[in-house]
């Protein structure tokens, strides 16, 4: 088996209605929440999970309904991480919902995985989600639009230790990662779990989904990640880099 080392890489925040990550709580508290992009190495091999949201101000332009601030690019977090692009052997999106893979234009030849549902879906969404894709249907070209991407079908090991499981519900073709770590199995949740109190929720009702496109699809793939991983990091939860930050101040490694 692989032994992945971990780092949360917070790409910048992004304000919205709380209730958006926990439909039908807390509506109008509006919060700042991370963008949260994963630096996954075996000392061999460079992995990324997604892509972040971009530029902040096209962020904005393009999904006015929130607010957005980047201190740096992930271009040049990488470059103060000693990583040149060209160094990332794989770029794993979760799905391509505008916040977690609009920065995919300095990876060149970088292979980038997606679920096939995700992208049938994103290019031709139901209306509603179309902006949430900058999808073509409404006139956007999307970063992935004209990438050559690597499709795969349901669960699939793509390196050793390294599993991307498809985890439906939020979206058609969510995935989420699971990586071989020496403290156990790592699962990089992406938005199947936005929030850790997405995998509480009340106690008469047990986990609380996000927004989905298919609620029951959601809980199957949440029952079937919890029972799979040790640990559980959600994308959006500001306690999951806070653990990482000891008092020296420098993000450590899982």
């Amino acid at each position: 088996m692989g032994n992945w080392r971990i780092k949360p890489i917070i790409v910048g925040e992004i304000y919205c209605d709380k209730s958006l990550l926990t439909p039908h709580r807390d509506i109008g508290t509006k919060l700042w929440f991370p963008c949260l992009v994963w630096y996954l190495t075996d000392g061999e091999h460079n992995i990324l999970v997604d892509a972040g949201f971009g530029d902040s101000q096209r962020a904005m332009q393009l999904q006015p309904q929130f607010k957005t601030k980047a201190n740096s690019s992930l271009s040049v977090i990488l470059a103060d991480m000693d990583l040149d692009p060209s160094r990332i052997d794989m770029v794993i999106l979760t799905h391509l919902h505008w916040d977690h893979c609009s920065d995919l234009g300095f990876f060149g030849t970088t292979r980038i995985v997606v679920q096939r549902d995700e992208i049938q879906y994103a290019i031709s969404p139901l209306s509603i989600d179309a902006i949430a894709y900058n999808s073509p249907s409404i006139g956007r070209k999307p970063c992935w639009l004209d990438r050559n991407l690597s499709f795969i079908d349901g669960d699939e090991e793509v390196l050793d230790g390294l599993l991307v499981v498809k985890t439906p519900g939020h979206t058609p073709g969510h995935q989420s990662v699971i990586a071989q770590t020496e403290a156990g199995m790592y699962g990089i949740a992406a938005d199947l779990f936005p929030l850790y109190e997405n995998m509480g929720g009340a106690v008469t009702v047990g986990f609380h989904p996000p927004s989905c496109i298919n609620c029951e699809d959601w809980r199957r793939s949440a029952r079937r990640f919890v029972r799979i991983c040790d640990k559980v990091l959600p994308s959006h939860d500001p306690q999951v880099t806070e653990a990482w930050i000891p008092q020296t101040g420098q993000v450590e490694y899982a």
